[in-house]
């Protein structure tokens, strides 16, 4: 099985990456949200090159999907795509970061004023298992920052979800920085 433990996929700079099993979602959905998640985990560097055909490789899918999750990742703010050189990790300036979380937040408060007005038993069951899971991350003395930030996340997205709010739903998806969430 290929791994992306080489400087194959970059500009000599190793990269400690593993093939994931593919869902139900899209090879490119799929490609980008892993990819998305390894740079903000900063397995990549800013400015590393990433390579469609390692990527492809290591996938096992034609490059046309690693081109779409690039262009993905583009949008969402992680990677600059360089006509007939490729795709570059960006460098992420913390106050962009910090710019999109409050863009985020509030966002969240209008997602949840439109909840309120909906009250959807099905959504607000889902929900409140959510709430849960995230009551108990706060309970518990060893859960790292990274689960607890995975169940903010998580119950955020359920919010958005049911909002009952397409515009919304989709403006919030289609912010950066999307798979830090994840």
């Amino acid at each position: 099985m290929p791994s992306l433990f080489s400087s194959s996929l970059s500009t000599g700079k190793p990269v400690a990456l593993r093939p994931i099993r593919l869902q139900t979602v899209t090879p490119a959905e799929q490609i980008a949200q892993h990819l998305g998640q390894a740079i903000l985990q900063g397995r990549f560097g800013p400015g590393q090159r990433i390579g469609e055909q390692a990527v492809a490789d290591l996938f096992a899918v034609s490059r046309g999907p690693v081109r779409d999750a690039l262009r993905e990742l583009h949008k969402q703010g992680l990677v600059e795509i360089s006509p007939r050189r490729g795709a570059f990790v960006v460098n992420l300036v913390l106050n962009d970061v910090v710019d999109i979380f409050n863009i985020r937040g509030a966002m969240m408060g209008l997602a949840a004023r439109c909840l309120a007005v909906h009250r959807e038993a099905a959504a607000l069951e889902q929900l409140d298992a959510r709430l849960a899971e995230l009551r108990e991350c706060t309970r518990i003395e060893d859960t790292s920052l990274v689960e607890f930030v995975k169940a903010v996340g998580r119950m955020g997205t359920g919010v958005i979800q049911h909002c009952g709010n397409r515009q919304l739903a989709s403006t919030y998806r289609n912010l950066p920085h999307d798979a830090v969430w994840q």
